[in-house]
């Protein structure tokens, strides 16, 4: 089981839920979380030159927004949550 005292959002990471909130109409809701952010749970990752620098290393095969979600935990050396298939293939800090 996993658990985490804090989650790193990626600032990309929130553009892509929020088109999903729109789309599965829960936007107002996802707003609220926006403006309760950062808190004692999570906390926002800006993209940055680091992260950018990063990037253009990474091998080809991922999108743009997840070749930055790989990039940004990377970095801090954290893991990403999801079962992206292409990520887990690219980076070995994958949960799910």
């Amino acid at each position: 089981m996993f658990s985490a005292d804090i989650v790193f959002l990626p600032t990309i990471v929130l553009l892509e839920a929020f088109h999903v909130s729109k789309k599965l109409n829960f936007e107002k809701e996802f707003r609220k979380f926006l403006s309760d952010l950062p808190s004692a749970k999570f906390r926002t990752l800006s993209l940055d030159i680091n992260i950018v620098n990063d990037y253009i290393n990474l091998e080809d095969g991922l999108e743009i927004h997840d070749r930055v979600i790989v990039s940004s935990a990377k970095l801090l050396n954290l893991h990403v949550v999801t079962k992206d298939a292409k990520i887990s293939d690219i980076y070995e800090k994958v949960i799910w």
